[in-house]
């Protein structure tokens, strides 16, 4: 995800800045180690601040959140989530930047547990409209809210994606070499992979008519022709899950690009 510098910015100092009084960070520092990309040096400066007594915990945990966001840090971010879920939804800033975050990840697990967090605990209207877009890419959600408008016809690629079953693709190639592409959208795809295949069975039937069964080389283009044909089935059967990945990819970016600029906080 891309979340825009200005975003990031007001991440880092709209907290930090309320507990400027009580946490006592040296936060040019931390801008200076974050800007330089200085990250073993900006990790040990949060965890040496552990250990002060006059650290104030929020801010501290607010400062790791930013830390864990630049660095890309999934699993970092999701234990420090699970742990500190409470201080995360008490406001509505860190909850929006965090789910333009976690709309951006194919990880289901890591994200699922922040948007279960979110619904259990509704406090922002950005999070809860991100939260939405999240569960239309898992086609657990069929609201069209008005927001959506601008990254509809991704959301229907991946509609028709999804309902392209791999099964189905798998039976038409099947019947008939490279249907099953035809099926998922990939009508050229399918003719290449037809024609392929009309060209090795007419080439095995003259070999066949002309050798006989029990020719060593009937054996081997009867045994290549069988590993060719399987391979078409399972590759169209493969193809239509691929096909629901990129389409929800492209999805997710659209959807995240959308509300990255609409919740930017300029």
């Amino acid at each position: 995800m891309n979340i825009t510098s200005n975003a990031k910015r007001v991440f880092i100092f709209f907290f930090c800045l309320s507990f400027v009084a009580i946490a006592q960070f040296n936060l040019k520092f931390i801008y200076h180690l974050k800007s330089n990309n200085l990250v073993r040096e900006h990790l040990t400066y949060l965890n040496q601040q552990k250990n002060k007594s006059e650290i104030n915990t929020d801010s501290l945990f607010f400062l790791f959140q930013d830390f864990y966001l630049s660095q890309k840090n999934n699993d970092s971010l999701y234990f420090s989530l699970k742990a500190n879920s409470k201080i995360a939804l008490s406001d509505s800033l860190i909850n929006c930047e965090l789910s333009k975050y976690w709309l951006s990840t194919l990880d289901s697990k890591q994200a699922y547990f922040w948007f279960d967090t979110l619904n259990k605990n509704p406090n922002c209207n950005c999070s809860k409209l991100i939260e939405e877009a999240f569960e239309r890419a898992n086609q657990k959600a069929n609201k069209q809210p008005l927001l959506m408008d601008s990254y509809f016809n991704s959301y229907k690629d991946l509609q028709k994606a999804y309902n392209k079953k791999p099964l189905v693709a798998a039976g038409l190639s099947a019947l008939v070499p490279g249907l099953g592409k035809w099926y998922i959208g990939k009508p050229k795809v399918f003719l290449l992979n037809f024609l392929a295949h009309f060209a090795y069975a007419s080439q095995s039937y003259e070999a066949i008519r002309k050798l006989g069964f029990k020719a060593n080389y009937t054996y081997f283009i009867l045994g290549f022709g069988s590993v060719f044909y399987i391979s078409n089935i399972y590759g169209s059967y493969n193809d239509a899950k691929i096909n629901r990945l990129e389409k929800k990819k492209i999805y997710l970016h659209e959807a995240n690009t959308f509300y990255s600029d609409y919740f930017s906080f300029k």
